[in-house]
């Protein structure tokens, strides 16, 4: 059964600090040492000639016996000494110490940062720092009221989570000019000074064909420059016409390419509606080395390019399709 062998007040304890082990209790009997370090203090720990850092708000075990084997170097007492890291007002200073004996573990065996509250202010912070734990232990945590989760974690070794199912996390990368990379979620926004926005989502919506297969559309850019790309898969229409609502709408027109969706001949092809109203499309059906007015139309076929010049938020199939169709559309504008 664990025993406490010292319950220490960082703040008026005298260093260094050679902590007393009861006269009954041998270095062989010991399995693990555990260091609550509930304080903003760091502490040094020296045992024989194994020197150990145990940073302010930390729970940290230490394995002394394997399988009867002593850990290199480690030999009773136990002298302590600590630095104050941070200034703060009313807050823990305790350290306590642990002995498990051979046989016991403790609830965690490798080190943890400690959660706490602090109601007042840092005066001071010189640094944050953290050196010799091993890869994976947190050092910033945090935990709003009301979430049972840390939507903040930043980790020593190199990694970083932001938000969980209550807070959506998101970073911000600001240069001196006032442009600006913002991360948040699945998307990714760029701003310039001069109003120039861009969006990087992965944004998409599907429907199942009233007859057969499925088309799926994906936005990926949505910001003042806006691409997508549309995945028919056998995709055939039944007696209705089908709609895909774009996740950011068009706003000044487009470029579109069309693969193999099929021609008017099997009820194919699609349209660019704003709400209820169908939109003028220039077709590029002819190649010349004067230029191409294009063919003005409302639909779009197979192997065929096209304009849109006016704002749209969703394409339309044409009903009534005879053929299932896999192929590609990819619309590029604003």
């Amino acid at each position: 059964m664990s025993i406490t062998l010292s319950t220490i007040d960082l703040s008026t304890a005298t260093q260094p600090y050679t902590v007393v082990i009861p006269s009954n209790l041998q270095l062989n009997q010991i399995g693990w040492i555990e260091f609550l370090n509930e304080s903003p203090y760091k502490i040094s720990l020296i045992a024989g000639s194994v020197n150990i850092p145990i940073t302010a708000w930390l729970d940290y075990p230490v394995q002394v016996s394997n399988n009867n084997v002593i850990l290199a170097g480690f030999s009773l007492p136990l002298v302590l000494s600590w630095m104050l890291l941070t200034n703060v007002d009313n807050v823990p200073t305790s350290l306590d110490i642990v002995v498990y004996f051979r046989g016991e573990t403790p609830s965690s065996t490798s080190p943890f940062g400690l959660t706490r509250q602090v109601a007042s202010t840092v005066v001071n912070a010189v640094a944050v720092t953290n050196t010799g734990f091993p890869a994976g232990t947190p050092i910033v945590s945090g935990q709003p009221a009301g979430d049972t989760n840390f939507p903040t974690l930043i980790y020593n070794s190199g990694s970083a989570i932001f938000g969980d199912s209550l807070h959506s996390g998101s970073v911000q990368v600001l240069d001196t000019g006032g442009n600006a990379t913002s991360i948040q979620g699945p998307n990714i926004q760029l701003f310039n000074n001069s109003g120039g926005f861009l969006e990087i989502a992965l944004s998409s919506v599907s429907v199942n064909g009233g007859v057969s297969g499925s088309a799926t559309l994906w936005q990926d850019f949505q910001g003042n420059i806006k691409r997508t790309l549309i995945l028919l898969n056998a995709f055939r229409t039944g007696a209705s016409a089908q709609q895909l609502i774009f996740p950011t709408p068009y706003t000044a027109g487009c470029f579109i390419r069309v693969g193999n969706t099929g021609t008017s001949a099997t009820n194919a092809g699609i349209s660019l509606l704003n709400g209820a109203s169908l939109q003028n499309m220039q077709l590029f059906v002819t190649l010349s080395a004067t230029g191409n007015a294009g063919t003005t139309a409302t639909s779009i076929f197979s192997g065929t390019n096209g304009e849109c010049e006016s704002a749209f938020d969703r394409v339309q199939f044409q009903a009534s399709g005879t053929v299932g169709h896999t192929g590609f559309i990819e619309i590029v504008g604003q």
